[in-house]
Parts: structure tokens; C-alpha cells; sequence
């Protein structure tokens, strides 16, 4: 609702409220309506903030340098921002190939393009983002300080005869962990699912590590009564001396 509040706020998008209800003529009219469509590409894309885009590049090369510096990887690529010579708005590829500015109306070209030199994140950097694969290396290099031998990403036969897919296994001194990894959204059946592959494996301790929150209090109970689970939640918020103590904590090791 707030993504689409400022839509619903148009002087156009008032006078059809039978929309939402997915009427098929409405929708036929809205799509024909010239300033409406200007109208709500504007509030969709907004206009350009040269400063702030500068801004934003700034701490993505800081990160990016940083990470080069450790990894000897770079993790960003030079682009451009196109953007709109009469209304500023950024510039769709679709626009520019129909050469004209849904925003404004007004017809653009190679030569009026207004062009901003930017850094953007590689596309391969972002499929591994997307992937979670980075968040399983985090846990089990935060794992390997404490003296486990990790993998990633491995398979694991149960008792039962299941082979299991876990996101990070650690060993030490004959002690197992098996961990779950999320960066979005869980449900309930994904804490379960999980449960059952603890007993299943056998597992000494588990770890179920979140860049963000449980979705509600009665699975957040839950896991916090089963000793089985060590609970890594809100990781997004978290500071690696502050993992390190949180799994020394559960792993129960002595400072």
C-alpha cells in the first residue's frame, strides 16, 4: 500500500476506483488515457537527485574497495544513468528505444539524452546476492574463528535414508552443527522443515541464522524453547563481534 499510495493520490486515478475490482473497461480506459499514464510514470520514477545518486556512489565504491582489497574481487562495473533533458525523470530502455519520454511526453534521442556516469553492481554479484550463497560463507567463516571446519551448501543421508540439503555444516572435536540461512522472507513450514532435519542428521547443535526476524511471535517461541536451535536473528543488524559472541554464547564456549 504505501508503494502504490502515491499512485492512488493522482487526480486521475481517482475517478476510477472500479479498477481494483479488475473492470474490464476501466482498465481498457485507464490504458488509453494519455496524461494518466504520463501522469503515473512520473510518480513511479520520480525525478533524478544528481546529489544523492553521487552520494550513493560514494559509499558503493567505499564497500567496493573494500572488498577488493580483502577479496581481490570488484564487485562493481562502470554505467550510466539515463535521464529525461526536459523532465529530469530517469530513462527506461523501453523509452528510449520508442524514443520518447513516458514521464513528459516528450520525444527523446541519442544526441538530447541527458547521461550521468554511475558505478552499478555486476550482474554476477548480484545473482550470487540473490542466491544467499554469501550468507552461508559469512556463517561459516564466523564458524571457522572458532576453530569448525565448515562446507557450504552440502548434502547429508539421515537416519531415515533422506538425503538432507544443508546450508552449512561445522565439525569440531566430533561435535556436528547443521545451520539453515535466510536473507528474505520465512514461513512457519520453513522452521519445521528444518526441525526435522536436526533429528534427522543426528546433529549436536543448529543454527538457524536470519538477516532478518522470525514472522511471528509463536514460531520465534518456538525455536527459542527448543535447546536444539541456536538463534541467530536480525543478522543485518549485527556487527561480526557481535555473531562471534552470540555463537560463543549458544555453543556455549568460554571466552
Amino acid at each position: 500500500m504505501k508503494l502504490f499510495q502515491p499512485l492512488m493520490d493522482s487526480q486521475f486515478v481517482k475517478g476510477y476506483e472500479g479498477v481494483i475490482k479488475f473492470e474490464e473497461e476501466k482498465v481498457k480506459e485507464m490504458a488509453e488515457n494519455k496524461e494518466l499514464i504520463q501522469d503515473l510514470a512520473f510518480r513511479v520514477k520520480g525525478q533524478v537527485d544528481e546529489k544523492f545518486v553521487r552520494t550513493y556512489e560514494e559509499n558503493l565504491l567505499s564497500i567496493s574497495e573494500k572488498f577488493e582489497e580483502k577479496t581481490g574481487v570488484k564487485i562493481v562495473v562502470p554505467s550510466n544513468l539515463f535521464v529525461c533533458p526536459k523532465c529530469n525523470a530517469r530513462l527506461w530502455d523501453k523509452e528510449i528505444t520508442d524514443k520518447k519520454c513516458l514521464s513528459c511526453n516528450s520525444p527523446i534521442n541519442q544526441s538530447n539524452i541527458k547521461r550521468i556516469p554511475v558505478y552499478r553492481v555486476h550482474e554476477g554479484i548480484k545473482n550470487i546476492w540473490k542466491s544467499g550463497l554469501w550468507f552461508e560463507a559469512y556463517l561459516a567463516g564466523r564458524l571457522n574463528k572458532l576453530g569448525y571446519k565448515t562446507w557450504t551448501g552440502v548434502y547429508v543421508m539421515g537416519a531415515s535414508g533422506i538425503l538432507h540439503e544443508i546450508d552449512v555444516v561445522a565439525i569440531k572435536d566430533g561435535t556436528l552443527i547443521v545451520c539453515e540461512c535466510k536473507t528474505g522472507k520465512i514461513s512457519r513450514n520453513d522452521v519445521f522443515n528444518f526441525y526435522t532435519k536436526i533429528g534427522d542428521t543426528k546433529a549436536h547443535f543448529s543454527i538457524f541464522a536470519l538477516i532478518g526476524s522470525f514472522p511471528d511471535p509463536q514460531t520465534r517461541d518456538f525455536v527459542k524453547r527448543n535447546p536444539a536451535i541456536i538463534r541467530l536473528e536480525n543478522m543485518g543488524n549485527m556487527d561480526a563481534p557481535e555473531v562471534l559472541s552470540e555463537l560463543k554464547q549458544g555453543l556455549q564456549i568460554k571466552a
